[in-house]
Protein backbone atom coordinates (compact mmCIF):
# COMPACT_ATOMS: atom_id res chain seq x y z
CA UNK A 1 0.00 0.00 0.00
CA UNK A 2 1.30 3.30 -0.92
CA UNK A 3 0.59 6.73 -2.09
CA UNK A 4 -1.20 8.14 0.87
CA UNK A 5 -0.41 11.78 1.99
CA UNK A 6 -1.40 13.84 5.05
CA UNK A 7 -3.30 17.31 4.04
CA UNK A 8 -3.84 19.54 6.18
CA UNK A 9 -4.38 22.97 4.78
CA UNK A 10 -7.68 25.20 4.72
CA UNK A 11 -7.48 26.31 1.23
CA UNK A 12 -9.69 28.07 -1.09
CA UNK A 13 -13.98 27.24 -0.22
CA UNK A 14 -13.08 24.30 2.30
CA UNK A 15 -15.48 24.19 5.06
CA UNK A 16 -14.35 25.57 8.20
CA UNK A 17 -14.90 21.57 9.78
CA UNK A 18 -12.50 20.36 6.78
CA UNK A 19 -9.14 21.69 7.65
CA UNK A 20 -7.35 18.43 6.80
CA UNK A 21 -7.86 15.14 5.14
CA UNK A 22 -5.41 11.74 5.47
CA UNK A 23 -5.16 10.44 1.91
CA UNK A 24 -5.15 6.72 1.60
CA UNK A 25 -5.38 4.73 -1.72
CA UNK A 26 -9.06 4.86 -3.05
CA UNK A 27 -10.05 6.52 0.29
CA UNK A 28 -10.27 10.12 1.96
CA UNK A 29 -10.34 10.14 6.63
CA UNK A 30 -11.18 13.34 7.88
CA UNK A 31 -9.03 13.07 10.51
CA UNK A 32 -9.63 16.45 11.74
CA UNK A 33 -13.39 17.12 11.06
CA UNK A 34 -14.15 17.51 14.45
CA UNK A 35 -10.96 18.67 15.60
CA UNK A 36 -12.03 21.53 13.32
CA UNK A 37 -14.44 22.65 15.45
CA UNK A 38 -12.69 23.50 17.62
CA UNK A 39 -9.79 25.74 15.65
CA UNK A 40 -9.78 26.44 11.98
CA UNK A 41 -6.48 28.98 12.12
CA UNK A 42 -8.75 31.58 11.74
CA UNK A 43 -7.32 34.53 13.59
CA UNK A 44 -9.17 35.50 16.78
CA UNK A 45 -10.14 32.31 17.44
CA UNK A 46 -9.43 30.23 20.87
CA UNK A 47 -8.42 26.76 21.10
CA UNK A 48 -9.67 24.24 23.63
CA UNK A 49 -6.46 22.08 23.82
CA UNK A 50 -7.81 19.55 26.52
CA UNK A 51 -10.89 18.43 23.62
CA UNK A 52 -8.10 18.47 21.07
CA UNK A 53 -5.93 16.24 23.26
CA UNK A 54 -8.84 14.19 24.06
CA UNK A 55 -9.97 14.15 20.56
CA UNK A 56 -6.35 13.35 19.12
CA UNK A 57 -5.61 10.65 22.04
CA UNK A 58 -8.64 8.61 20.68
CA UNK A 59 -7.49 8.84 17.26
CA UNK A 60 -3.77 8.59 17.55
CA UNK A 61 -3.38 5.06 16.76
CA UNK A 62 -5.57 5.09 13.71
CA UNK A 63 -3.35 8.15 12.61
CA UNK A 64 -0.11 6.02 13.60
CA UNK A 65 -1.36 3.47 11.37
CA UNK A 66 -2.58 5.30 8.64
CA UNK A 67 0.78 6.78 8.13
CA UNK A 68 2.80 3.61 8.47
CA UNK A 69 0.30 2.06 6.06
CA UNK A 70 1.37 4.91 3.47
CA UNK A 71 4.87 4.61 3.92
CA UNK A 72 6.81 2.67 1.01
CA UNK A 73 9.30 1.59 3.56
CA UNK A 74 9.78 1.37 7.65
CA UNK A 75 9.69 4.87 9.15
CA UNK A 76 11.92 5.72 12.32
CA UNK A 77 9.31 7.99 15.34
CA UNK A 78 10.62 10.88 14.15
CA UNK A 79 9.76 10.01 10.85
CA UNK A 80 6.42 9.47 12.10
CA UNK A 81 6.33 12.58 14.22
CA UNK A 82 7.28 14.91 10.93
CA UNK A 83 4.62 13.03 9.06
CA UNK A 84 2.34 14.24 11.82
CA UNK A 85 3.78 17.75 11.44
CA UNK A 86 0.74 20.28 10.26
CA UNK A 87 1.54 23.07 7.67
CA UNK A 88 0.44 25.80 9.90
CA UNK A 89 1.24 27.11 13.22
CA UNK A 90 -2.41 26.78 13.98
CA UNK A 91 -2.38 23.17 13.08
CA UNK A 92 -3.12 20.44 16.14
CA UNK A 93 0.03 19.82 17.43
CA UNK A 94 1.27 16.61 19.02
CA UNK A 95 4.68 15.92 21.31
CA UNK A 96 6.63 13.71 19.04
CA UNK A 97 7.43 11.73 22.90
CA UNK A 98 3.23 11.08 23.24
CA UNK A 99 3.89 8.60 19.71
CA UNK A 100 6.29 6.32 21.49
CA UNK A 101 4.41 4.81 24.18
CA UNK A 102 1.09 3.58 21.46
CA UNK A 103 3.64 2.46 18.88
CA UNK A 104 5.61 -0.08 21.58
CA UNK A 105 1.70 -0.69 22.08
CA UNK A 106 0.76 -1.36 19.00
CA UNK A 107 3.67 -3.79 18.05
CA UNK A 108 2.49 -5.99 21.59
CA UNK A 109 -0.86 -6.10 19.78
CA UNK A 110 0.92 -6.95 16.62
CA UNK A 111 -0.83 -4.41 14.22
CA UNK A 112 3.20 -2.93 13.92
CA UNK A 113 6.69 -4.98 13.73
CA UNK A 114 10.05 -3.29 14.34
CA UNK A 115 13.48 -3.98 13.73
CA UNK A 116 16.18 -1.84 15.00
CA UNK A 117 19.44 -0.56 12.51
CA UNK A 118 22.23 1.62 13.25
CA UNK A 119 22.03 4.72 12.37
CA UNK A 120 24.33 6.82 10.51
CA UNK A 121 24.29 9.85 12.62
CA UNK A 122 23.55 9.08 16.37
CA UNK A 123 22.37 5.63 18.29
CA UNK A 124 20.46 3.03 16.46
CA UNK A 125 16.83 3.61 15.42
CA UNK A 126 13.41 1.56 15.76
CA UNK A 127 11.90 1.36 12.23
CA UNK A 128 8.21 -0.07 12.24
CA UNK A 129 5.66 -1.09 9.41
CA UNK A 130 2.41 -2.07 9.51
CA UNK A 131 1.73 -5.97 9.87
CA UNK A 132 -1.03 -7.74 8.09
CA UNK A 133 -3.06 -7.58 11.23
CA UNK A 134 -2.67 -4.33 11.24
CA UNK A 135 -4.28 -3.27 7.34
CA UNK A 136 -6.91 -5.22 9.00
CA UNK A 137 -7.12 -3.25 12.06
CA UNK A 138 -6.77 -0.36 10.19
CA UNK A 139 -9.30 -1.04 7.30
CA UNK A 140 -11.81 -1.67 10.33
CA UNK A 141 -10.99 1.76 12.11
CA UNK A 142 -11.47 3.57 8.89
CA UNK A 143 -14.84 2.12 8.56
CA UNK A 144 -15.83 3.17 12.29
CA UNK A 145 -13.95 6.52 11.95
CA UNK A 146 -16.11 7.20 8.67
CA UNK A 147 -19.24 6.19 10.07
CA UNK A 148 -18.68 8.49 13.50
CA UNK A 149 -17.82 11.36 11.59
CA UNK A 150 -20.85 11.58 9.38
CA UNK A 151 -22.81 10.92 12.50
CA UNK A 152 -20.75 13.74 14.01
CA UNK A 153 -21.39 16.53 10.90
CA UNK A 154 -25.21 15.24 11.40
CA UNK A 155 -25.57 16.26 14.73
CA UNK A 156 -23.35 19.10 14.39
CA UNK A 157 -25.66 20.32 11.33
CA UNK A 158 -28.66 20.06 13.46
CA UNK A 159 -30.15 16.95 11.45
CA UNK A 160 -31.26 15.01 13.97
CA UNK A 161 -33.91 12.24 14.30
CA UNK A 162 -34.11 11.61 10.91
CA UNK A 163 -34.71 14.94 9.92
CA UNK A 164 -32.80 16.31 6.73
Amino acid sequence: MGGGELIGSNKSNKSRRDIGRLVLPGQQLMITGLIGMVHAGVPGDTRDKKFEKDVITGLISLILLAITANSKRPMYGYQIAQQMKGERKSDIELKQGTIYPVLRTMEKKGLLKSEIKASESGPPRKYYHITRKGRKKLKMWTETWNRTKRFTDLILEGKTNGRR
